[in-house]
This record gives structure tokens, C-alpha cells and sequence, in this order.
């Protein structure tokens, strides 16, 4: 994908650990958890309360460019994908106990989704544009659907129900598809490219027959059937929007969230008819939160019934209560955790009671009361009373509690790849830059690592032959080349004619070398976008000292006739810098302005 105020909203910050005990989870709340890829964590918050700050969960220590989670709070856990080391996580809901489950075969995972009840875990594996799935405990890891017809896969979200997986291919594809959950056969498209705009993320609500998404690209929320695919509509329009990365909806409270992957905002509107658009967190001060999703406490959905003989000395029993499950296609988590008992008698507890059974020791009418707990809090259910008398009496008595709400998400940056040669013709397009990261860590040169991006309305594509980096006869065959220069040296990385086409419209060019001798993508789309992701010895970028202006210079077509555009990060352009390289290892900044000249 690509990695996209604001009034300054926050959210209590959460200090301690969420533990199991009655006292800590009853003071907890409903929270909204999401992956920052700038920041490189996964976050926290309160939903309800909006006057505090945002927490990490996991720290960087724990995450690398992560991209997606997924909840399962009946056994209080977290899961995410790190997209640049290429492994599937998991923690505890406090943020302890971090493991690594998932990490041969996994390739630029983005985007996550889990089903308790099967056992099993999601996710798309960008890199090879397939879905992959395996065990709760990364166990058994399988390619669930295959390559073909796939392009850039962004984003998983299922429905156990109705057997399906659905996906976003955010490439020149541009589509949501659809496969079966359990054999990853009868692959479909569901919506295909033209009413869909770099699609990122999406969320479905089968009982209301929709499904949601963001369009990066158009800065919107789309909607459509979920059954066929038609009534295609944005639902919430581009104002205050940059690259909504990732959706999840409360269709009780009728609201639906999301996360602007650039500016960094978490925005929500009614999922009705997308009206009352409002920024509910400026939660990170910078691009890159994407994929949220929501943990409630639990929900009431039939109270607790007693059976035995009512009679003094017999055993009754309690039952836990019916309770509503998760709603995996909305990203809702609110299954109970554990559950907590106490008998009553004529309405007031007895003490020490607080056991599923009970033996009545005396006449009157019991109910038993039932708390379903999670990380967010804890929601009561009392059943029908029982009258341990000669004569029975049965009064009805219910109560369920449920909470507010606030979210969202967002989204995620691309990868893929080719070979080339060139050198640079003069001048050029100066540019935009919204991210630049170089990575030169110390496991060796193999590992180093360019990821480039820009938003910019003034990019264009090749118009002429001359221009064109495709092989003959689209071009003419000289390809077209990747410049990374400033403090740390002058790199110039060929991209050869192979590996480059265009789709139809031939306003998105795309380069792809699988393997990674080059760069393993470049995207350049008219009027709207310019990425590269390249790793390898051929990234030979030296850090160990701060960087000054740092540029990154793509041209294509012939030298001198060809076409170049150009970024460049620096205090000249009023970048932000991140880190600066002088720790040896990374250099990253964000939003730059476009330079005077190119280098």
C-alpha cells in the first residue's frame, strides 16, 4: 500500500497491565487497538474517554513495520503482522509475552484476521500475492489461495459463517476478492478494478449484505453488496481524508471507523449514510496507523438460567448465560474471557456464594448473577428467580450493560520487484516525499534496505517512447533507473526494461524484480503516487553519521530525453526527520516538501 488535523483529541493513557483479577478488569474499558508502520508499534486506547493520550502496546523491541491485527479476547491475545521482517506475532492483551509464530514461507504480510472457535489464523502475504493461513499457534502454515489473479493482497477478513475470505488487492488490480475459507477454492472477484480505488482493507457485514473499504488512493470509504458486488458507493467522501488504510464497524452503535494512514488520524461517521464524519483522535502526530480494530466488553445476549429441585439442601446450577460472539467481519471483538458467579437471595448476595452450584440453606427466592469479563471490562446478566418455598414464584429479572465505542484504522505500504539499466537524464520533477526509510542493519549487506514513497498531484508517467522504460516495442528498451544520493554516498540502482509494464489505461507503470537484485518494486501512477521498495547489497548506503538532504531520483526512458522525478528529505525541505542514520542503521523521515531542483 502506500503509507498515507487535526484537532488534537486524545484517549486516557492505559498505565498497567490488564490482568485477570476482578478488581483490574473491572476498572478497564473498551479500547481500540491498531499498527503504526512509522512508528513501528502497536497502539492503544480508551474509547471512552476522550481526554488523555495513546499508549503503545508492543513497542518497536516487538514489531517491525507492522501491517494489521487481530484480537482473540476469550484467551487475551493480540496478533499482528510485520511487514518488513516478515513474521507473524502474537502477544498478551497487556503486551506481554510477545512470540514470534509464524515466520518460514511468510513474505510482506499485510493485513490479519483470526477465528478462535476454528483454531486457525490469516493473512495476506503481499510478497507473493497469496493468502495464507495456518494454526492459532502457527502451526501447519498453508497457502490458502494461490497467486493467480492476485495483486498486491492488502487486508483479509472472513466469514466462517457463509465459508468465505474476502481480500483487497491493492496493486494495478485494484479489486476485492473472495475465495473459500476452508480449501481456498472458487476464487472470485467481488468488485473489480474501476470502482475501486487502491484498496485497503475491508470489512464485512453479512446480515446487512455490505461491505466496506478504504480507497487509499481517493481518500474515501466505499460500500457496495456484499452479495454481488453492486451498488458501489462512497460512503464517506474525501474531506478530511488522506488514505484511509482499514475499516471496522459497530453496527449497534451504527458507526464505522477508520484510520488515515497518512496525517494520522482515527475518523468515524455513521454507517448508515457515511454523515457526521468527525476526527476522534489525532492520535500519532505523523503518517502510519492502519488496520484497527475494536475490543468491547462483553454483551448480553440471554441471561443465566438456575436448574436443580428447589429445595433447601439440593444443588442448583448455575449456567454461564448466552453471550454475543465476535464479529469477525466487522474486526468487533467482545467475547467473554472468564465469568464470575454469585447467588442471591431476595435480591441481596450471600456471601461467600460465588461458585457456578449452590444448596440453599434457607426459604426464599435466588437468582444467580452472572459477569462475563474481558480485557474491556465486564457486563453482568442475573437470571429468573427461583423460590425455594412450598409454593414456586418465578420473576424475571435481566440486565446487560454495553459501552461506547471509537476505533479504526488503518492501513499499509507495497513491495514487489525487477532488474534494469539506466543512468539519469538532467533536470527532472521535483516532488513530494511523504516517507523515506534506509536501513543498513549489521547482519550484513544482503539485509539493507530502501522503502520510498510519494503523494504528489504533480507526478506523471511516461508520455512519450522516449520516456517509456518498457522493452521494445513499448519502449525503448534502456529501461530506467533508481538514484539514492546524500551524506551516506551516491547509489544508482538499474531497472531494466523486463521488469517494467503498464496497466491498460497506461497511467500506472510498475516494476518488479522477484529477485530482489534491483528493487523489488517501483510504482509510478499519474497524478497520484510514486514507491519503491528495494533490498540488497545493491542498496550500498553508508550511515554511522546524521544525514543532511537525502534524495531519491527514479527516472525512466532514455538518458537525456527521459522522464525524472525526485524527492528530497532534509531540513531545506522541512522533512521530519525520524532517525537520522547516526546510530549506523536507520535513517527515516516523513513528509518533505519538494526541493528546488533535482540533484
Amino acid at each position: 500500500m502506500a503509507t498515507r488535523g487535526i484537532r488534537p483529541v486524545s484517549i486516557r493513557i492505559i498505565l498497567a497491565a490488564l490482568v485477570s483479577s476482578w478488581n483490574d478488569i473491572a476498572s478497564a474499558a473498551d479500547m481500540i487497538y491498531w499498527a503504526n508502520r512509522v512508528t513501528e508499534t502497536i497502539r492503544v486506547a480508551e474509547l471512552a474517554d476522550v481526554a488523555g493520550t495513546v499508549d503503545n502496546l508492543v513497542g518497536a523491541a516487538g514489531t517491525d513495520d507492522p501491517c494489521g491485527v487481530a484480537l482473540d479476547p476469550a484467551s487475551g491475545k493480540v496478533y499482528w503482522a510485520n511487514f518488513d521482517t516478515n513474521t507473524i506475532r502474537r502477544a498478551n492483551l497487556d503486551g506481554s509475552g510477545a512470540e514470534t509464530l509464524v515466520s518460514a514461507g511468510v513474505s510482506n504480510p499485510c493485513g490479519i484476521a483470526v477465528d478462535p472457535a476454528a483454531g486457525k489464523l490469516y493473512w495476506s502475504d503481499l510478497g507473493t500475492n497469496t493468502i495464507k493461513s495456518s494454526n492459532l499457534d502457527g502451526s501447519s502454515p498453508i497457502t490458502l489461495v494461490g497467486a493467480t489473479g492476485n495483486d498486491l493482497p492488502a487486508g483479509v477478513v472472513i466469514d466462517p459463517p457463509s465459508n468465505k475470505i474476502y481480500w483487497t488487492n491493492e496493486g494495478t488490480s485494484d479489486s476485492i476478492r473472495f475465495a473459500n475459507l476452508s480449501d481456498g477454492g472458487s476464487v472470485g472477484t467481488l468488485i473489480g478494478s474501476g470502482s475501486v480505488s487502491n484498496p485497503l482493507g475491508a470489512a464485512i457485514d453479512p446480515a446487512a449484505d455490505r461491505v466496506y473499504w478504504g480507497n487509499c488512493t481517493s481518500d474515501t470509504v466505499g460500500r457496495a453488496n456484499l452479495s454481488d458486488g453492486m451498488g458501489v458507493t462512497d460512503l464517506v467522501g474525501a474531506t478530511g481524508n488522506d488514505c484511509p488504510a482499514g475499516v471496522a464497524f459497530d453496527p449497534a452503535a451504527n458507526t464505522i471507523y477508520w484510520a488515515n494512514f497518512f496525517g494520522g488520524t482515527v475518523r468515524v461517521a455513521s454507517l448508515t449514510d457515511g454523515t457526521g464524519a468527525t476526527t476522534l483522535a489525532a492520535t500519532e502526530g505523523a503518517n502510519g496507523p492502519n488496520f484497527p480494530v475494536l475490543l468491547r466488553a462483553p454483551l448480553g445476549a440471554g441471561a443465566p438460567t438456575i436448574s436443580g429441585v428447589p429445595e433447601i439442601g439440593e444443588l442448583l446450577t448455575c449456567s454461564e448465560g448466552d453471550w454475543a460472539s465476535d464479529l469477525l467481519g466487522a474486526f468487533l471483538y467482545r467475547a467473554p474471557r472468564s465469568f464470575a458467579y454469585q447467588w442471591q437471595l431476595d435480591g441481596n448476595d450471600i456471601l461467600g456464594a460465588d461458585e457456578s452450584t449452590f444448596s440453599p440453606t434457607e426459604v426464599g427466592d435466588y437468582t444467580c448473577r452472572v459477569t462475563a469479563q474481558n480485557d474491556a471490562g465486564s457486563t453482568p446478566q442475573t437470571s429468573a428467580s427461583v423460590s425455594v418455598t412450598t409454593t414456586t414464584t418465578t420473576t424475571t429479572t435481566t440486565t446487560t450493560t454495553t459501552t461506547t465505542t471509537i476505533t479504526t484504522t488503518t492501513t499499509t505500504t507495497t513491495t514487489a520487484a525487477s532488474t534494469t539499466t539506466s543512468t539519469l537524464p538532467p533536470g527532472g520533477t521535483p516532488v513530494t516525499g511523504r516517507k523515506v526509510l534506509i536501513r543498513t542493519p549489521g547482519s550484513g549487506s544482503t539485509s539493507n534496505r530502501l522503502v520510498f514513497l510519494s503523494k504528489d498531484p504533480t507526478i506523471t508517467v511516461p508520455q512519450a517512447l522516449d520516456e517509456d522504460p518498457r522493452c521494445a516495442p513499448d519502449g525503448p528498451g534502456v529501461g530506467g533507473s533508481l538514484r539514492l544520493v546524500g551524506t551516506g554516498g551516491d547509489v544508482t540502482i538499474p531497472l531494466a526494461c523486463a521488469g517494467w509494464s503498464a496497466n491498460g489505461a497506461g497511467n500506472r507503470f510498475k516494476y518488479k524484480d522477484p529477485t530482489n537484485a534491483s528493487c523489488k518494486l517501483v510504482v509510478i501512477a499519474d497524478g497520484r503516487l510514486e514507491k519503491a521498495v528495494c533490498k540488497g547489497a545493491q542498496v550500498a548506503y553508508t550511515l554511522g553519521a546524521a544525514q543532511t538532504d537525502t534524495s531519491i531520483v527514479i527516472s525512466t526512458g532514455i538518458p537525456g530525453a527521459g522522464r525524472t522525478i525526485c524527492a528530497t528529505f532534509g531540513a531545506g525541505t522541512g522533512a521530519t526527520i525520524v532517525k537520522d542514520g547516526s546510530d549506523g542503521v536507520t535513517y527515516k523521515a516523513l513528509n518533505a516538501g519538494a526541493p528546488a531542483s533535482c540533484p
